[in-house]
């Protein structure tokens, strides 16, 4: 083989075949003479950059179902990278994927896929779950649909939207009207008290998520660096969206934590996480089938147990986000519970005084507690 040139872009495989790793994939560009492999590569290189080559061989096998969830996964892990997304949201997008997957085959072509196979997958997608969670799944298979037909991958957009038929807002409105999640504050202070084997950790939970907004995830995911308790702050940012927060924290709260982490907390390998189970496990994590929310679990049965009609652990965020409306800081509630504030008002809005967040929190106390929290 005659020598070729310094820095020449293309290396010889043990098959024979000149080829180089472009876009995460081995290409090659024949056997023969290295100048000819060369002229090749430089004629496709501006197509498999920009991923046109890739495209035409998919477009040209007809893509599939199996190929479509590849490569808006993908996507979406790009996007991770950039920070606009979160894993745990893709882990979410992934798992609704799977029926997808599991309905239609992953060898079926996407323009094959017919009315009566988006009726079962409709079927499989509202097993256990309300109307609302249903449109949400509907929506993030039609976001991959369309982008896919937007990039390209699909000479024409499917018909899913017609056939998986999202929930109408009729339906949806009078699923929300008929199911109020909120806690009153005398079921909370009962749920507080109810900690069975880890009485200790079980108010500081059920004490942090009233004071904070907090859910069952973002308990899970707490860690010490977050935690300020000298000062009385919790400061993060949350997982589901990156959204920064900040909350005061309540004395009763405060004193809550200190004594579960010094009388209750058991050795553990989850060194930065400030909550863990019995156990020394995380209360909270996905899977790649599913998500696992033993907190979430151990409330329901408590709330049950106490014959409470709602009792779902998120309402407790809900509920504090319903009491903490009445002292009119939308800005300052939203940075507590780390919603984004996509107006006008939030992109000039450089800062919240700590003061306002104190006066949210003194609310939210005074309605569960009777009494008003003084930094």
């Amino acid at each position: 083989m005659a020598k070729v040139p310094s820095g020449f872009p293309l290396k010889k495989h043990r098959n024979g075949q000149w080829y180089a790793y472009l876009k995460g994939k081995i290409r090659y560009f024949g056997s023969g003479d290295a100048m000819d492999a060369l002229a090749d590569y430089q004629k496709r290189l501006v197509g498999i950059l920009n991923g046109d080559e890739d495209r035409e061989k998919i477009l040209k096998g007809r893509l599939t179902v199996g190929q479509m969830i590849t490569l808006f996964l993908e996507h979406l892990q790009q996007k991770i990278k950039t920070g606009e997304i979160s894993s745990r949201r893709v882990n979410e997008y992934r798992r609704i994927y799977i029926d997808v997957f599991n309905v239609f085959g992953s060898e079926k072509r996407v323009a094959a896929v017919t009315q009566s196979d988006c009726q079962k997958l409709r079927e499989v997608l509202s097993q256990g779950c309300k109307l609302q969670r249903l449109a949400e799944k509907i929506k993030r298979i039609l976001r991959m649909v369309e982008w896919a037909y937007e990039s390209d991958y699909l000479e024409a957009l499917p018909k899913f939207k017609k056939w998986l038929d999202l929930p109408g807002r009729g339906a949806l409105k009078r699923e929300k009207d008929l199911t109020p999640h909120f806690f009153t504050a005398e079921e909370i202070l009962q749920l507080s008290e109810c900690g069975g084997k880890y009485p200790l950790q079980w108010k500081a939970l059920i004490l942090t998520a009233i004071n904070c907004g907090f859910g069952s995830r973002d308990l899970a995911e707490l860690e010490f660096s977050q935690v300020d308790l000298q000062k009385g702050f919790i400061a993060e940012k949350r997982g589901k969206t990156g959204m920064g927060r900040k909350a005061a924290l309540w004395p009763e709260t405060v004193a809550a934590i200190k004594e579960y982490l010094e009388k209750e907390r058991p050795e553990t390998e989850l060194k930065k996480k400030v909550f863990v189970t019995s156990e020394g496990t995380l209360w909270n994590y996905d899977t790649e089938k599913s998500r696992v929310d033993s907190l979430g679990l151990a409330f329901r049965r408590t709330a049950k147990k106490l014959g409470l009609r709602e009792q779902s652990f998120y309402s407790l965020r809900r509920t504090f986000r319903t009491i903490a409306d009445e002292t009119g800081d939308v800005p300052a509630i939203n940075l507590i519970m780390g919603h984004a504030d996509y107006s006008m008002g939030g992109v000039y809005r450089q800062f919240i005084n700590d003061d306002r967040l104190v006066k949210v929190a003194n609310y939210v106390r005074e309605w569960l507690l009777g009494s008003v929290l003084v930094h």
